[in-house]
């Protein structure tokens, strides 16, 4: 009996961990970014969070994740909608390209652990079982 009940728990444990798992494009998360750094409103994507991509952009963006390379980018309407492009072209980015100030350096490090305050990512799975 006891050992049909952890092995209840253990596969509940399983279950429910899967069940909490976020997917998100980090490709669209970092174009998201980019698209709030270079003015595109917060609000619209706070908006969206029920969605994994926004969502996810929204929670780095208040903690304090921030573009880099965001010189190498422009904001501007292509075919009747705001897009990110490639400086000077019409070509959507790639979010790939995008650098982010968490992004590791040589050397194992973050760029945003080095300044004053450093971004903690907190599983929301673990703990639970």
């Amino acid at each position: 009996m006891y050992k049909r009940f952890l092995l209840v728990l253990l596969v509940g444990c399983v279950l429910s961990s899967s069940a909490l798992a976020v997917v998100y494009s980090e490709a669209r998360v970092r174009y998201i970014l980019t698209d709030v750094t270079l003015g595109g409103p917060l609000s619209y994507y706070r908006d969206r969070s029920y969605a994994p991509d926004p969502a996810e952009a929204v929670h780095r963006w208040d903690l304090g994740v921030r573009v880099l390379n965001v010189d190498q980018f422009e904001r501007k309407i292509v075919n009747g909608q705001w897009t990110i492009v490639y400086k000077g072209t019409n070509q959507r980015i790639d979010g790939m390209d995008v650098i982010l100030n968490t992004d590791q350096q040589e050397g194992g490090t973050s760029l945003l652990s080095t300044g004053s305050f450093e971004v903690l990512s907190i599983d929301p799975v673990e703990g639970l079982c």
